[in-house]
């Protein structure tokens, strides 16, 4: 079995179970003597058979109250234990690769298919240990009483096995239909919450209404169809069970009348036959229930299984990556590295160290899309991209990371406290945080509302772009190169110029900046960049680009045209 944490803790799980079984298997044979004793009047020994049941019975309860306790732990152990490690195996995922892949999907198998291994998985597991003491301890039992009786269990046993396997495909079907339609069902959710503003503003409550509420009935029929079968083989095994029963009592009344065999001992046998039977019934619906969740046990293992290609080694060389340059890359999102939609295009440029760029360039141009790629972000390029002389592929995202200052436009925060935000957790000097924070224009929103978290605070875009921009004064002072994509896109006129300076202040570092400007502001950068098509088709400093007169000049003509 697969996900089973701290074994150890699952064996002493069956060592108690087997304690409590034994209690459990006591009562029968109590019930036996204490109907022969009345049977032959031996009313001494009455009174001790009874005080035996009644000592049986606590030590059950007792037992009863640790095994729950135990498998409950131990149940949310492996879960939380499970959850961890698909949550580390996600983080590891490389961006190129987790971009491709469907938030709504990750969502879907996160919040509901992992919630159903509680039960179905790891709860019939360990009921599954539970169960199999308790079947041979009453078969021995039963045993010891009459063997005739175990013909009976095996029939039990040959048709525990038959029934299920003619609903195994149903079971297994209806499951997978059902994680299918909870993926479909949480994208429908996804979208009614991310887009309800957008659903406000155009009036779209009924086009939503009706555009989303068949994938929301057909969750919730798939679910109603699973229990369905589920219920049906249980039901069966349930009915065929009852009949064995009565022909338990058949048997053994015929014996009793032939004083072959005791009523104690008849009674005995009857309860031990259902201590063997339901063990049986159990085992075999525990293992459908495992079987029905074995698509979110194969998500589990797709999702576990990542492997992220180790980059090799670089040693002493780490230290002097800073030129960036680029040798023929080309990039696709639709169609990998032979896809035809390419987003780069046979890019050849070098970053110099220490030097500022700016990009511009109409929308779709290349321009966040490869400033992700300088960031590591994506591999699947063709050609090379070298760092100081030492390829990307060659070194470690971690290191890369270390190197680079990435400021995207969407400024994501977590749902922590405005400087857990800022600086990500991380231990900066105070008085560098301070001077961020101020910078950044967040010092009275943060003196004021320190403690709320960001969910709570409601933030504006253009605070959030504050908060983001005060987070990358941080960063940029241990990082070598700065890459910020159009990070001040939100903000007023002062938070842009605030941003400016900041870029402007920066030294020694190579800074290649994503912008919509294209007035004087360029002019602090060494050189610009324009794109189009996913290629470079000019650059050169500000007031060179201007007087050229070329694809700059009629950029810059139609900005101010519109």
């Amino acid at each position: 079995m697969k996900y089973l944490y701290k074994k150890k803790r699952l064996l002493l799980i069956g060592s108690v179970a087997a304690l409590h079984n034994c209690a459990c298997l006591a009562f029968p044979f109590a019930l036996m003597w204490i109907t022969d004793s009345i049977t032959s009047g031996n009313y001494g020994k009455f009174s001790a058979y009874v005080v035996f049941a009644v000592t049986s019975v606590t030590i059950q309860i007792a037992l009863h109250i640790l095994l729950e306790k135990s498998v409950r732990k131990y149940t949310a152990f492996c879960m939380t234990s499970l959850k961890s490690g698909l949550i580390k195996a996600i983080l590891s995922f490389k961006y190129g690769f987790f971009a491709e892949s469907d938030r709504a999907e990750y969502n879907s198998f996160l919040i509901n298919d992992i919630k159903m291994l509680e039960d179905k998985y790891y709860g019939q597991i360990i009921g599954i240990v539970k169960q199999s003491s308790l079947l041979l301890f009453a078969c021995v039992s039963i045993f010891l009483l009459k063997p005739i009786f175990l013909a009976v269990v095996l029939a039990v046993y040959v048709l525990s096995v038959m029934i299920p396997l003619a609903f195994k495909r149903k079971i297994v079907s209806a499951n997978r239909e059902l994680v299918e339609a909870n993926q479909v069902c949480t994208k429908a959710y996804d979208e009614i919450l991310s887009g309800f503003s957008l659903i406000k503003a155009h009036n779209l409550k009924e086009i939503m209404y009706k555009l989303h509420m068949p994938s929301i009935k057909t969750a919730n029929d798939k679910n109603a169809k699973l229990g369905f079968w589920l219920s049906a083989a249980n039901a069966t095994l349930a009915f065929m069970s009852i009949l064995l029963t009565l022909s338990v009592f058949v048997i053994g009344g015929r014996l009793v009348m032939s004083g072959l065999l005791t009523v104690g001992a008849l009674v005995a046998l009857a309860q031990l036959l259902v201590y063997a039977i339901d063990p049986i019934i159990g085992i075999i619906g525990a293992k459908n229930s495992i079987n029905s969740v074995r698509s979110v046990i194969g998500n589990c293992d797709q999702i576990m299984g990542y492997k992220e290609e180790v980059s090799v080694g670089i040693g002493e060389e780490a230290a002097e990556l800073t030129g960036v340059a680029l040798n023929k890359v080309s990039f696709g999102y639709s169609g990998g590295k032979n896809g035809e939609n390419k987003v780069i295009s046979d890019l050849t440029y070098e970053f110099a160290a220490g030097k500022k760029y700016a990009l511009v360039g109409h929308n779709g141009s290349g321009k966040s899309t490869l400033l992700k790629i300088l960031a590591g972000f994506y591999d699947s390029y063709e050609g090379d991209i070298c760092l100081g002389g030492i390829s990307y592929r060659r070194i470690p995202q971690e290191l890369l990371s270390s190197k680079i200052a990435y400021m995207e436009q969407d400024s994501f925060l977590f749902d922590l406290p405005i400087l857990d935000n800022i600086t990500l957790l991380k231990d900066y000097d105070d008085t560098q945080v301070d001077e961020a924070v101020a910078k950044a224009g967040l010092d009275g929103l943060v003196c004021v509302r320190s403690g709320e978290s960001a969910s709570t605070l409601k933030l504006s875009g253009g605070e959030k772009q504050r908060v983001s921009m005060a987070r990358g004064m941080l960063t940029i002072k241990g990082a070598e190169i700065i890459l910020a994509d159009e990070p001040a896109a939100a903000l007023d006129k002062s938070g842009s110029l605030k941003f400016d300076e900041m870029i402007r202040s920066v030294e020694n570092k190579l800074c290649i900046v994503v912008t919509h400007k294209l007035d004087k502001t360029l002019e602090m950068y060494d050189t610009v960049l324009v794109m189009d098509d996913g290629k470079i088709v000019e650059s050169g400093p500000y007031k060179q680009l201007v007087s050229d007169g070329k694809y700059f000049s009629e950029m810059k003509e139609i900005r101010l045209a519109s």
